[in-house]
């Protein structure tokens, strides 16, 4: 296994796809905090917005990278020669697994450093706590290695690497904007009320009622749950700056991420590689 993981780790220096999504990642993290910056210059005093505002981004270009990499091993008959010369097929996905989350959270991390060398540079500061920080970092770190999981199930089981590429690309983007829906559905207020413009000038305001909009009860518990769990709400609530139970939320991505990655292995274990 060890020596496994050191020739795909070595492998994955020389992957152009990874460079390429570390340089666009950190090119755009660092746009974004630079375009803020020049408009409001006080922006800066609270950098940890910034590092949870590109969660998202960092899943897409994860997703690329993870889809590329994994593909290769398909489309170059890697895995064969690894089946080959021994190698257990757990290993094999494993190791994958290991090397895409590796790749996946070291591109988070050269984006949180030049994020924070410009905000520093910028005159910038942390507003919250130093704990509050590291947890968040913590949730977001995790929620990827969730995500490299399901990208890896579907590198390993999708011989193609075009076709594993545009599905990760697409699994990744329905969570994000499935999480961003829910958030919606789930910020609508109790009650609400009305604004009658009157003809003389000016409106009225209704007295409150409830909100048919609002969701309530199990159907919220539901809703709630699947955002905790799943990595694209997880993202979507680190950028709104509003999740829920952050301190279980890594708990949450280890179960999820040992449920994809139990059923990748035992799917691998059948797949007939050609």
């Amino acid at each position: 296994m060890l020596k496994l993981l050191r020739a795909d780790f070595v492998r994955l220096w020389k992957t152009r796809s990874y460079w390429v999504c570390v340089i666009a990642s950190l090119t755009l993290c660092i746009t974004n905090l630079a375009f803020d910056y020049i408009v409001d210059k006080r922006v800066v005093q609270n950098l940890e917005r910034f590092f949870m505002n590109d969660s998202s981004n960092i899943m897409l270009f994860a997703a690329i990278f993870s889809a590329l990499y994994i593909g290769t091993d398909h489309s170059c008959g890697t895995i064969r020669n690894k089946l080959i010369i021994g190698r257990p097929r757990s290993e094999i996905y494993l190791s994958n697994l290991i090397v895409a989350s590796a790749g996946a959270l070291s591109i988070r991390v050269i984006s949180w450093i030049g994020e924070a060398l410009f905000g520093l540079i910028a005159g910038g500061r942390i507003g919250i706590p130093t704990g509050r920080l590291a947890l968040l970092m913590t949730v977001s770190a995790f929620s990827i290695i969730t995500a490299c999981s399901i990208f890896t199930f579907i590198g390993m089981i999708i011989s193609s690497k075009s076709s594993g590429t545009v599905i990760s690309i697409v699994a990744i983007i329905a969570l994000i904007i499935g999480g961003a829906i829910i958030m919606t559905m789930l910020n609508q207020p109790e009650m609400t009320v009305e604004y009658i413009i009157k003809p003389e000038g000016g409106f009225d305001v209704t007295e409150p009622y409830p909100n048919p909009m609002y969701i309530s009860g199990t159907l919220r518990d539901v809703f709630i749950a699947i955002n905790d769990v799943l990595p694209g709400g997880q993202a979507i609530q680190l950028e709104m700056g509003e999740p829920h139970e952050p301190q279980l939320m890594p708990f949450y991505s280890l179960g999820v991420a040992a449920v994809v990655t139990a059923a990748g292995l035992a799917v691998f274990r059948k797949k007939d590689l050609k």
